[in-house]
């Protein structure tokens, strides 16, 4: 997974932190191709977006209600046209939605 925009980056990852206090950081693009720089000549690179319901989400880590209601409560926010949140929600079938971005690098170890 690959980090939100530089400027959004803070209030994600503070969101995926609620969620999941296990969450640390999401590496941004840059830091990822970075971890490549010394070892690997960077052979493909892609990035898929993989829709995400943001229920099943929250479900998955057990989150408890009183902090789902509060990442609700924010994505709903974001999609009134208030604070961003960097997961640029959307509704789909009557749920909250948002796009997880999967990064994909190939490497080929250089001599």
């Amino acid at each position: 997974m690959v980090a939100t925009t530089e400027e959004l980056r803070e209030t994600n990852d503070a969101i995926e932190t609620m969620r999941d206090n296990s969450h640390t950081r999401i590496l941004s693009r840059e830091e990822f191709e970075a971890l490549f720089e010394d070892a690997f000549e960077l052979q493909l690179e892609e990035t898929t977006l993989v829709p995400v319901n943001l229920q099943s989400w929250m479900d998955l880590t057990s989150t408890p209600e009183d902090i789902q209601k509060d990442i609700i409560d924010k994505m709903e926010y974001d999609l009134n046209g208030g604070d961003k949140t960097g997961f640029n929600p959307y509704i789909k079938e009557g749920q909250i939605c948002f796009d997880h971005r999967w990064l994909l690098l190939i490497g080929k170890k250089e001599n």
